[in-house]
């Protein structure tokens, strides 16, 4: 997963897509970590044709098309607890942004994991069952596979046809878990089993 600081940290592509007069499906896992502001989670076009899915401050999820908006019913989005959000969309074109809005501001705060990017509409049935679905990057129509797990370095690679996305002031989160750690001398761990 990535940290997004919700002041100036956010993802972009180097690669132009051309999304025009194709169907579009943009889903991800979230986590935020700030309420009462508009949190732009995807953004794609340029400053006046813009696709865009924003978080916002009355806790519904926003979609801009041009300068149509669409709003959702309020949400239970709640700080720390992970939820998994998407959209549906036909057609656009221009620059892909995660975290912030391609026209400037509304920087996400929080963390993100498994943002993928379909070029057809995903219906909301099969949203739910792949939610936590690992994909290979090779399924039909996967237009961009971001599973945020390098857990180092400046970039984030797509999965599913190369784009990487450069982070810019977004950093690397480890989810909490359990591990041990081994001196490599003398420590051992004893597993209890019924078998």
């Amino acid at each position: 997963a990535l940290t997004f600081d919700g002041r100036s940290s956010y993802l972009e592509t180097q690669v132009t897509r051309n999304l025009e007069a194709k169907d579009v499906t943009v889903e991800m896992w979230i986590n935020p970590s700030a309420s009462g502001q508009d949190m732009t989670l995807f953004s794609h076009g340029d400053e006046t044709n813009a696709l865009e899915l924003t978080l916002a401050k009355d806790n519904t999820l926003k979609v801009r098309i041009g300068e149509l908006e669409y709003t959702s019913k309020t949400l239970d989005v709640k700080l720390d607890e992970w939820r998994h959000v998407a959209m549906t969309y036909r057609a656009a074109n221009q620059q892909l942004s995660v975290g912030r809005s391609i026209r400037g501001g509304n920087y996400f705060a929080g963390q993100m994991h498994e943002a993928r990017i379909w070029t057809k509409v995903v219906e909301m049935a099969d949203l739910i069952a792949n939610s936590l679905r690992i994909y290979t990057g090779r399924e039909a129509g996967l237009l961009a596979y971001y599973r945020m797990n390098e857990g180092k370095g400046d970039m984030v690679t797509d999965k599913s046809q190369g784009a990487t996305a450069y982070m810019y002031g977004a950093t690397w989160s480890t989810q909490d878990g359990k591990s041990l750690s081994f001196n490599g001398k003398d420590a051992i761990a004893v597993v209890n089993s019924s078998r």
